[in-house]
C-alpha cells in the first residue's frame, strides 16, 4: 500500500507495490484477450470484431486491432501469452511480439519466442523491437521484401484532429522512392516561394503548399504559376504574417541557408532563379452556371477552367462544415464542426463558410435538446465576399443550425444584421412551410431509392452511420432500409438510416438484426443475443459557458524550432533540463 492510500511505507515497499500493480495490469490484459478470443470463436465468421466493438464501445479499427493481438497470443504465441498471464511480460511488449511475428510461420515464431521471451522481461520495448527485427530477418531472409510489398499494397491516407484542434493529414504505406520525391518537390517549391517573397517560415510555407496542391487551388498550374499564385494569396493563416512579431520578421528576412539560427542544409538552398513577374490583372470572375441541385432545386456550380487555359483563378474543393446561426452571426464563439473530423474554432469556421459561397447550404432547425425539427436547402446567401482570396468552391456543404428559440428573433436580427437579411428571411420561410415539406419526404414509399430530399433529411437527422460507435459521416455512407426493401420495407423516414459499407453488409450477412422503433432511434441485436441502442448525435450539443483564462505571452528569448528537410526533421533544443525527462520512445499503442 502506498503512502497516498495508507500508512507510510519504505522506499523498497513503494517500488514493490508499483511492480505488483503493473503485473496485475498484465494479468488483466491476458484475461481480457482470452475472453476476446472466446467471443470471436462463438461469433459468425468474418464479423468477430463487431461484437467486441459494440460490447466495449470500441471503434471497429480498435476492435480489429485488439482482437488481432488476442488471437495471435492465444493461438500462435503461447509462450508470450503465458508470460503475460503470469505478470512477467507487460502488454506493450506482448504487442511488439504480435506485430513483428505476424508474418512468420508458426515454427519460426516458436523458435524466436523460445529464444527471446524470458530475456524480454528485462528489455524495453525499443530493445525488444530491434532484437525481433534482427531475429526475423535472420530466420526468414525474404521477410523485409514481403512486408514492404504488403504495406505498399495497403497504402492509404488518414486524416484526424489532434488535441490542439488542428488537422493531421498523413499517408501510410507509401513507396519510399515516390514519397522521397514528393517531399523533395515540396521542399524545393517552398524554398522558391520564400525566395520569391512568400511571407512565412519554411514549415508554414511547406504546409500551405501541401494544402493548396491538394485542395485544388493550384490545379492546372505550372511551376511559375504556382509561385505567382502563392505569393499573391499569401499565408493560409494571416496571423503568420503579423509585422508586429519581430521574431517572425527576422525569420522571414533570411533566405534558406543564411544567417544564424537557420538550420537549413546548404543542399536545401533555393536554386538561383529570377523572381516571378508580378501577377497580371485577373479577369473579371464569370457568372457561375446553374444546375439542378439536391432536391430538384437549382444551385450554383463552380466552373473549373481546364488545365493550360491560362486562367489563373483558384478553385477550392468544398467540404462539409456545420455551424450554429448564433455563432455565424458572432453572437457566441461556440466551436463549429468539420463533418468526419471534429470541432474547429468559430473564426476559422466563419472564414470557411465565406469561402464556400457556392456550396450547398442547408438549414437545420433544432429543438431544445439540439435534435432536428426540420431541415431544408436554401439558395439565399448573405452579402459577404469570400475571404482570403480563395475564389469559388466545387461541391461542399454548409449546414447552419438554428435553435427554435431564435425563430421569434429573426425580425430583430434582420435589423441588426442587414447583410444577412436574405438568409434570415429564408429561414422564416422554410419554417412557415415545414408541414408541406415534411409530407413530401414520405411521398414515394415504394421507390427502391430515396429521393434527394429524403436522403438529405436522413443525413441531417442521424449525422453518422447508425452502427454502434461508428463515426462515418452520413453524407459519405449509404442510405439503408432498416427493414429491407425486398422484404416489404418502405422508403420513408421511419425505415431509413445511413449505414457505412461495413455495418450495412454486417446487417445483411453478419447475423445482426436492426430495428427502428421511432424515427432516428435504432436497436441492434447481435448473434450472441446482445442488444445495443444507437441514436445520432445532437446537431447542437449542450456546451458549457466559457470561463476566460489569463493568457501569458511566451517568455522572451524562447528559441524557435529548427526547420530542416521533411523526411529528417531535427529536434528542437530543450528549453531547460526537465526534472523528469519524457520517455525517448513513442507510445507502442496506435491512436484510435
Amino acid at each position: 500500500m502506498t503512502a497516498a492510500t495508507g500508512p507510510v511505507v519504505s522506499d523498497a515497499e513503494v517500488v514493490d507495490e508499483l511492480r505488483a500493480a503493473w503485473a496485475e495490469v498484465s494479468r488483466g490484459y491476458a484475461r481480457c484477450w482470452a475472453a476476446m478470443a472466446e467471443v470471436a470463436g462463438r461469433s459468425p465468421g468474418g464479423w468477430e470484431s463487431a461484437e467486441i466493438a459494440a460490447a466495449l464501445t470500441f471503434t471497429t479499427r480498435r476492435a480489429d486491432y485488439e482482437l488481432g493481438c488476442a488471437q495471435a497470443l492465444v493461438d500462435r504465441l503461447p509462450r508470450v501469452y503465458a508470460a503475460l498471464a503470469a505478470g512477467e511480460l507487460d502488454h506493450h511488449k506482448a504487442r511488439v511480439f504480435t506485430s513483428y511475428l505476424a508474418d512468420v510461420t508458426a515454427a519460426q515464431a516458436e523458435r524466436i519466442c523460445a529464444r527471446l521471451v524470458q530475456a524480454a522481461v528485462g528489455w524495453t520495448t525499443g530493445q525488444l523491437a530491434a532484437r525481433l527485427l534482427r531475429e526475423v530477418a535472420a530466420i526468414d531472409p525474404d521477410y523485409t521484401r514481403r512486408t514492404y510489398q504488403r504495406a505498399v499494397r495497403e497504402r492509404s491516407v488518414h486524416g484526424y484532429l489532434d488535441h490542439t484542434g488542428t488537422a493531421v493529414l498523413t499517408g501510410s504505406g507509401l513507396p519510399a522512392g515516390e514519397a522521397g520525391a514528393a517531399a523533395a518537390r515540396l521542399e524545393e517549391l517552398a524554398d522558391a516561394a520564400r525566395a520569391a517573397g512568400y511571407p512565412a517560415t519554411v514549415g508554414q510555407t511547406r504546409a500551405d503548399l501541401y494544402l493548396r496542391l491538394l485542395d485544388g487551388t493550384l490545379d492546372g498550374q505550372d511551376r511559375q504559376q504556382i509561385l505567382t499564385t502563392m505569393v499573391r494569396l499569401g499565408p493560409i493563416c494571416p496571423a503568420d504574417a503579423d509585422p508586429a512579431d519581430e521574431r517572425s520578421k527576422q525569420q522571414r528576412s533570411k533566405r534558406p541557408g543564411q544567417g544564424e539560427g537557420n538550420h537549413e542544409s546548404p543542399q536545401r538552398e533555393a536554386p538561383d532563379r529570377p523572381a516571378p513577374e508580378p501577377p497580371a490583372q485577373q479577369p473579371e470572375r464569370p457568372q457561375l452556371p446553374e444546375r439542378a441541385g439536391p432536391g430538384g432545386q437549382p444551385g450554383p456550380v463552380a466552373a473549373i477552367p481546364p488545365s493550360g487555359t491560362g486562367v489563373n483563378r483558384p478553385v477550392r474543393y468544398g467540404i462539409e462544415v456545420r455551424i450554429g446561426l448564433s455563432t455565424l452571426l458572432g453572437l457566441d464563439e461556440h466551436p463549429a464542426e468539420l463533418a468526419g473530423w471534429g470541432p474547429i474554432p468559430a473564426p476559422a469556421a466563419r472564414d470557411l463558410v465565406a469561402a464556400q459561397h457556392a456550396a450547398e447550404w442547408r438549414l437545420a432547425i433544432v429543438d431544445t435538446d439540439g435534435y432536428l425539427l426540420h431541415g431544408d436547402l436554401t439558395r439565399r446567401r448573405p452579402r459577404l465576399e469570400p475571404r482570403g482570396g480563395r475564389g469559388d468552391c466545387v461541391g461542399g456543404i454548409v449546414e447552419i443550425a438554428v435553435a427554435a428559440s431564435m425563430l421569434d428573433r429573426l425580425a430583430a436580427l434582420v435589423t441588426d444584421y442587414p447583410d444577412w437579411a436574405r438568409l434570415l428571411h429564408g429561414i422564416a420561410g422554410i419554417w412557415q412551410y415545414r408541414q408541406a415539406a415534411r409530407a413530401a419526404l414520405d411521398s414515394h414509399p415504394h421507390r427502391r431509392f430515396a429521393h434527394a430530399a429524403l436522403r438529405r433529411h436522413i443525413q441531417m437527422r442521424d449525422r453518422h452511420c447508425v452502427g454502434v460507435g461508428c463515426r462515418r459521416r452520413a453524407a459519405a455512407a449509404e442510405l439503408d432500409h432498416t427493414r429491407d426493401h425486398a422484404c416489404g420495407g418502405h422508403t420513408v423516414t421511419t425505415n431509413s438510416g445511413p449505414g457505412c459499407a461495413y455495418h450495412h453488409t454486417m446487417k445483411h450477412w453478419g447475423g445482426w438484426t436492426l430495428e427502428q422503433p421511432e424515427p432516428g432511434h435504432f436497436v441492434w441485436t447481435s448473434p450472441l443475443r446482445q442488444t445495443y441502442r444507437t441514436r445520432g448525435e445532437a446537431i447542437t450539443p449542450d456546451l458549457p459557458e466559457p470561463i476566460p483564462r489569463d493568457l501569458h505571452p511566451d517568455p522572451p528569448g524562447v528559441p524557435t524550432m529548427c526547420e530542416g528537410p521533411i523526411l529528417h526533421q531535427p529536434q528542437p533544443a530543450p528549453l531547460a533540463r526537465p526534472a523528469r525527462p519524457p520517455p525517448a520512445e513513442p507510445p507502442d499503442e496506435p491512436p484510435f
